[in-house]
């Protein structure tokens, strides 16, 4: 099914829960995480840090287990040359309050693609393409420009304290977009005769965006 922007939803969030250490995680469809006493229930939002990198620094949902284990949702952890057994303990934190973004004019994303180098070996006359690493994920938005929202000097605020922030789109068929990164809002709008005064807003996303249906 085709989806489209209009009817979405975004939300960002500079309040996180305690964080809860992990002391295993298994290499398992989802992940499975045990913390002593974690507290979370099914779906909650959590931010995951921890030793393996392409998991980390990323917002996923929660299958709460039992007292003690909870399954982090749309972490496959199964490839071990890149979740290497025993190194992906850290911490969780719960997304503990959202602010909706208001009045949402564009939202563009880009990054997060694998990249290339080039090979060319004297004995082939065929170039080879090898992926290294990803390139980095951002969020580009503009607002209707309104000075006296709360949820933009909010936004203001954690520009200018440099604040990691996790950030949701919800489409209109209820799927949902994380990420989590560092925010910048412009102090200053862009004015152009015949539009709506605007001002852009970034986010520099630190891990991978995830995604749920």
């Amino acid at each position: 099914m085709a989806l489209t922007a209009e009817g979405s939803k975004f939300y960002f969030s500079t309040t996180f829960g305690a964080a809860k250490t992990i002391a295993s995680i298994t290499n398992a469809n989802p992940a499975v995480a045990t913390s002593t006493a974690h507290g979370f229930v099914d779906n909650d939002e959590l931010l995951y840090i921890g030793g393996w990198e392409d998991a980390s620094k990323a917002i996923y949902r929660a299958d709460q287990l039992s007292a003690d284990t909870v399954a982090l949702k749309g972490v496959n952890a199964t490839n071990t040359n890149f979740y290497s057994p025993g190194s992906g303990v850290g911490t969780l934190q719960k997304v503990s309050s959202w602010t909706e973004i208001p009045e949402v004019v564009t939202i563009t994303s880009d990054g997060n693609q694998q990249e290339f180098i080039d090979l060319r070996l004297i004995s082939s006359r065929y170039a080879q393409k090898i992926p290294t690493g990803f390139t980095p994920g951002t969020i580009n938005m503009t607002l209707v420009f309104d000075a006296g929202s709360a949820a933009y000097q909010a936004m203001l605020d954690a520009t200018m304290s440099r604040t990691l922030v996790a950030f949701k789109m919800v489409l209109s068929d209820s799927a949902a977009i994380y990420a989590y990164g560092y925010i910048s809002a412009s102090k200053a709008p862009q004015v152009q005769a015949g539009q709506v005064i605007q001002v852009p807003v970034t986010f520099a996303i630190q891990g991978q965006f995830s995604t749920y249906a």
